[in-house]
């Protein structure tokens, strides 16, 4: 089975202040129907944590979600640029498919 990593969607809670990785549960039907194995990316996880630990991580999802901070200025929007942009350069230099 391979191991795709997959980010998530960054949430900020209304009722109290908390921000929140989430994902969408249609995800796991597409993990089950291609035999995947999802690696879930916390936004504020290193990559290289993962990969230290003796996780193989075959592929990289970037799910969607969050506007680019280019387009809507935000936050969390920030944030989560900044860690999928690590994301790319750490799977480019170590040729994983994104």
């Amino acid at each position: 089975m391979k191991r795709i990593a997959i980010t998530q969607r960054l949430i900020e809670n209304t009722s109290y202040f908390e921000i929140r990785d989430c994902l969408d549960t249609n995800w796991t039907n597409l993990f089950k129907k291609l035999s995947i194995v999802p690696i879930i990316l916390p936004t504020n996880y290193p990559i290289e944590n993962f990969i230290d630990n003796g996780i193989t991580i075959d592929g990289l999802i970037l799910s969607g979600g969050n506007d680019l901070n280019n387009f809507n200025p935000n936050n969390l929007s920030e944030i989560r640029d900044k860690y999928e942009l690590k994301l790319i350069d750490f799977f480019v230099q170590n040729k994983i498919t994104i």
